[in-house]
């Protein structure tokens, strides 16, 4: 029984080790790599050579859908969503599938209001907002 314990704690101060062997050298790699000066002039080379972004083909399509989903409607409907999808998660023992069934409807809701109450959050709180604008 001593040798168990022994032989246990031994190996959770070898796996410690390891993890801060780790850490020390993912650490020390972020730091080369933050202050190459290889690295930084690598990543100066294309600033500027900048392409022109509504010559791609997806441009349009995606910038439709960017103003259909920030509208009133999505608003709307996530909100609704939202509610609904708490009321029925309150509301019961419906199985697994129900319950999957809700979930997605909630992340959905949540999907279609969050630019709006991002937007909201950001027209109401003025300059204390993260963006800091």
């Amino acid at each position: 029984m001593h040798t168990n314990n022994t032989l246990h704690a031994f190996i959770v101060k070898q796996k410690a080790a390891m993890q801060r062997r780790y850490l020390y050298k993912v650490a020390g790699l972020s730091l080369f790599l933050s202050t190459s000066p290889i690295f930084t002039f690598a990543s100066d080379v294309g600033i500027t050579d900048t392409a022109d972004v509504d010559s791609w083909p997806w441009t349009k399509f995606l910038n439709s859908l960017a103003d259909q989903l920030t509208g009133p409607l999505p608003t709307t409907l996530g909100i609704m969503g939202i509610a609904a999808a708490a009321i029925a998660m309150f509301a019961g023992h419906g199985g697994a599938g129900t319950q999957k069934f809700i979930m997605l409807v909630f992340a959905i809701s949540i999907c279609l209001f969050a630019p709006n109450f991002v937007e909201i959050i950001t027209d109401s709180a003025g300059g204390a907002t993260i963006y800091g604008v």
